[in-house]
């Protein structure tokens, strides 16, 4: 077993190494929606539970960001400002008129006020004299008072549904990865061993087991997260249209060089990725080969060459995932430094409107979505809270595009094994198996492992019912594969194999195989018992 050549981890860095002179595959936004498509047929089976999930989702949005709005009001301008209820705000609280203000007139009062306050920013006025609260004190601890079953009761109910969503959750996503994995264990099973001849072990079991889990994050990424940012960034930037429609201009330019950061930095993900799962593959199939070949590698005293060995490929699948990150980590950190900048700068205009008691854009039709008529600290705090969120929506977003360059590497791998043609092809109207079979014959077969190495050269041969027939040769004479032909576990380049001088492609495999027996040199054990490997395939055996 020759040694892995060690790899620079700054090559990698750099692009070479593993996988990482490939060309950055060619995955833009309409591959990536066909691949997505690709995934329904796993999904379908479960589309009640994918509607439910989605329905509880939204739902819960709609709720946390309504109980946020009614709750930051309560506490900031009810419980500590001392500013009157709203009559919606009584009724939740069982509270009587007395905690209750006169709209109208709060609202004409406001906007008197904001008339006669200069609008410019150049100079601002000093604040006004602040007038005396509409709570008193006894009724602000009141209102405090009964805010607390309120949280108390929510925080329980919420915690509860939290809970049960996610168990939800991942039951859903996990029996979708168990569709994707049975279909590809079955393709897996249905190719041509020509296909496994020519492809390590190890990477079918990664494609498996590792690329097919992507199917997951696809569910989550694609379809779940995309609706939960956008539902969310609609629902904060409807807030701050309300308090002022400037802001939500700002915090849409200062994610422009946000989004062609990220252009930038797309290929880039791509090219890590490939090389992250070929790293990954290579360094699954190496354990899977040191381990079939364990007792040959103490026999030969190989066991420092295996290390070795082990080593190298280890550290390479080690190297492509820590500059898969680091590339993931230098985006959202660029991306981060950005909208800070901006939130800082959006903070400060926010605080000369709230020191200027300027009035809301929305003016009194806010009081009826915000409570918020003017710009004071509840409004300031709100506000700025909102933006972050918006913010934090494209943190979030930037997140999930560099996740899902990885993941549709991962699917296209994933998909790529289901996509195998298998080289044996059932007929669509197998004949029955002949009950008798009066002789098994090669005529004219042909066949190859690899191209330009032909192992049976036209060979001819009839073995008849009755006669023993025997095949003599050195190793790698043919003997074992003209038995493969007859068990259709590859197909001859030229000639056919018949039984009863019919074509064994009109027969079904699993009545050739059911009627054909090979008694193999070199026998394989299953980790199970004794009796469960000596009934192997003969189902209903009696002990």
């Amino acid at each position: 077993m020759p040694a892995a050549k060690p790899i620079d981890k700054w090559q990698l860095f750099r692009g070479f190494g593993e996988g990482g002179d490939a060309a950055p595959p060619k995955i833009g936004a309409a591959r990536m929606v066909r691949l997505a498509w690709r995934t329904w047929p796993f999904m379908r089976p479960l589309w009640p539970h994918l509607l439910a999930v989605l329905a509880l989702g939204a739902f819960g949005i709609l709720i946390w960001g309504v109980g946020a709005a009614l709750g930051t009001d309560l506490i900031i301008n009810k419980v500590l400002v001392g500013d009157a209820l709203q009559p919606v705000q009584a009724r939740l609280l069982f509270l009587d008129d007395g905690y209750v203000g006169d709209p109208a007139s709060a609202t004409a009062q406001d906007a008197a006020a904001a008339a006669t306050d200069a609008p410019s920013l150049a100079k601002i006025p000093p604040p006004a004299a602040e007038s005396e609260p509409a709570l008193t004190p006894a009724q602000r601890k009141t209102v405090r008072n009964r805010l607390i079953p309120w949280a108390l009761a929510l925080s329980a109910v919420g915690l509860l549904a939290w809970a049960f969503i996610e168990y939800y959750v991942t039951w859903l996503w996990q029996s979708v990865n168990q569709n994707l994995r049975v279909a590809m264990m079955t393709q897996a099973e249905r190719v041509s061993l020509k296909y496994h001849d020519d492809a390590r072990v190890g990477d079918a079991i990664f494609r498996i087991y590792q690329d097919s889990a992507m199917i997951v994050n696809v569910v989550q990424s694609v379809v779940v997260t995309p609706l939960r940012l956008i539902y969310g960034l609609a629902m904060g930037l409807f807030f701050i249209v309300v308090f002022d429609p400037f802001v939500v201009l700002v915090v849409v330019l200062a994610m422009i060089p946000m989004v062609a950061m990220t252009a930038f930095f797309t290929p880039r993900l791509r090219r890590r990725a490939l090389a992250n799962r070929r790293a990954n593959s290579a360094l699954t199939s190496t354990l899977q080969e040191v381990f079939t070949a364990l007792r040959i590698v103490k026999a030969n005293g190989a066991e420092g060459l295996v290390f070795d060995r082990f080593d190298a490929v280890s550290h390479r699948a080690l190297n492509a995932a820590y500059f898969l990150r680091l590339e993931m980590v230098l985006l959202i950190a660029f991306a981060t430094l950005l909208g800070t900048a901006a939130l800082i700068g959006l903070e400060y205009l926010l605080a000369r409107y709230s020191v200027a008691g300027r009035e809301t854009y929305l003016g009194a039709w806010a009081a009826a979505v915000l409570g918020f008529v003017v710009w004071n600290l509840g409004a300031f705090q709100f506000a700025t809270g909102k933006i972050g969120e918006a913010f934090g929506s494209g943190y979030e977003a930037i997140r999930t595009w560099s996740a899902l360059q990885d993941l549709f590497i991962g699917l296209e791998r994933a998909f790529f094994l289901l996509d195998v043609a298998p080289e044996i092809e059932e007929p669509k109207r197998p004949r029955p198996f002949p009950t008798s079979v009066r002789q098994v014959e090669w005529r004219g077969v042909s066949f190859a492992y690899r191209p330009g190495q032909p192992v049976l050269r036209h060979v001819d041969l009839a073995a008849t019912a009755g006669t023993v027939t025997a095949i003599v040769g050195g190793t790698g004479a043919g003997k074992s594969t003209l038995m493969s032909l007859l068990l259709r576990l590859y197909r001859p380049d030229e000639g056919q194999v018949l039984i009863n001088g019919e074509s064994l492609d009109g027969f079904a495999t699993a009545d050739v195989r059911a009627h054909v027996a090979v008694a193999l040199q070199k026998n394989v054990l299953f980790a199970d018992t004794v009796a469960n490997n000596i009934a192997y395939a003969s189902e209903g055996a009696s002990r």
